[in-house]
């Protein structure tokens, strides 16, 4: 059993530097053990209040310093609650060594960090740059992350500060918060307690936008990448991006396949996300913007973060106001397919769904279009 951690915040006056001041440090008492530990804080004898233990006066370091005493003083409390959750024993010694070098048993993001390396050999490649994305993302946010910090508040801190920080829409938050219940899952899993368990989240599923774009906008891409004024890397970009409008493949499967995948200029693949053997008929339009040689059908290393913001630099260029990702062009195919007469049977094997209902978002999609441009003929009386 855990004994109580009593804390005093204190100053080493009898040791005074050569610019007069000393240094401050918390006494911490634990099982009738004491260590000192010095949060890298100096003042003058005269600025510290030996009885409330913080910094003397108004001024915005005075006001710093305790924010920083605080802080230490918040980590010390959480890491004593995520060690009695868990039914740990903690002596002196740990309790330091997590205050210096926090442990996954007692940080959710030194957990999911070290969790990361196992899923690697488990999850496919676009997968796992997902989650890393999204750790990375938590820990701009922040860095450390005690397990007993995790309940209720903690989500809504979380989504608040994705939303008005990241800027990020109501998708890319649920996502976000469906990641953060993986990781606690598996920390739940191997014992570690929370006071918000992973079974106590609920990640709400978004359809999302389907951005999409029509002749006049792909047409101003391809009248870009065919001009003289486009440079090399914003040409590799758009190449994959109008490949993609003319095929509907996902960056995942663009960036895997090469010339050895392409038959009597037939495309067939093994999707990357569904596994499924996969042959599409390439359309003149398509054949365009690939290498026709041996090796990669684009001839380049662009990370799927690059790619995104150089097409979002593109649309800046060209004025076009709509919100373009790499996705946007499945989108885009999908939607002109079903536009110009497709058939949505076969519109659902090309891209892959393995349920109609989702291939069937597109032809309401075109409906929409269809009915809002049939008021147009009012103008004939005008």
């Amino acid at each position: 059993m855990n004994g109580k951690i009593y804390t005093r915040v204190c100053i080493k006056d009898d040791f005074i530097k050569r610019d007069g001041t000393c240094s401050i440090y918390i006494m911490i008492r634990l099982n009738g053990q004491r260590k000192k530990l010095f949060i890298d804080l100096s003042i003058t004898p005269n600025g510290f209040d030996k009885k409330k233990g913080r910094i003397k006066g108004k001024s915005d370091t005075a006001k710093d310093y305790n924010i920083i005493i605080e802080k230490r003083l918040a980590e010390i409390n959480q890491i004593e609650v995520s060690y009695r959750l868990s039914e740990t024993y903690l002596d002196i010694e740990t309790l330091i060594k997590e205050l210096t070098n926090p442990t996954p048993k007692y940080d959710f993001i030194k957990f999911w960090e070290m969790e990361m390396e196992n899923q690697k050999r488990l999850l496919k490649e676009g997968t796992y740059r997902q989650q890393l994305s999204t750790l990375n993302k938590i820990k701009r946010w922040k860095p450390s992350i005690a397990f007993s910090s995790i309940d209720g508040n903690f989500l809504k801190e979380l989504r608040h500060w994705c939303k008005h920080s990241e800027k990020n829409l109501q998708p890319t938050i649920a996502t976000t918060v469906k990641n953060v219940k993986k990781y606690l899952h598996l920390a739940n899993d191997l014992g570690i307690k929370t006071p918000l368990a992973f079974d106590d989240i609920k990640v709400k599923r978004f359809k999302g936008n389907r951005t999409f774009l029509l002749k006049d906008d792909i047409k101003k891409l391809y009248d870009y990448w065919n001009s003289d004024f486009i440079n090399d890397g914003n040409k590799k970009v758009l190449s994959k991006f109008l490949f993609s409008c003319f095929t509907s493949l996902r960056i995942s499967d663009i960036q895997r396949i090469t010339t050895d995948n392409i038959v009597d200029n037939t495309l067939v693949y093994v999707s990357e996300k569904t596994g499924k053997f996969n042959r599409i008929k390439l359309s003149a339009s398509a054949l365009k913007f690939i290498n026709k040689s041996n090796g990669p059908l684009f001839y380049d290393d662009f990370t799927n973060e690059y790619i995104n913001r150089s097409l979002k630099n593109i649309s800046n260029i060209l004025g076009i106001s709509k919100r373009i990702t790499f996705h946007v062009a499945r989108h885009t195919f999908a939607t002109n397919f079903i536009i110009n007469g497709g058939s949505v049977v076969n519109l659902q094997k090309i891209l892959d769904h393995s349920d109609i209902k989702e291939t069937m978002i597109y032809v309401h999609i075109v409906n929409a279009i269809t009915d809002e441009q049939i008021d147009l003929m009012d103008n004939l009386l005008n």
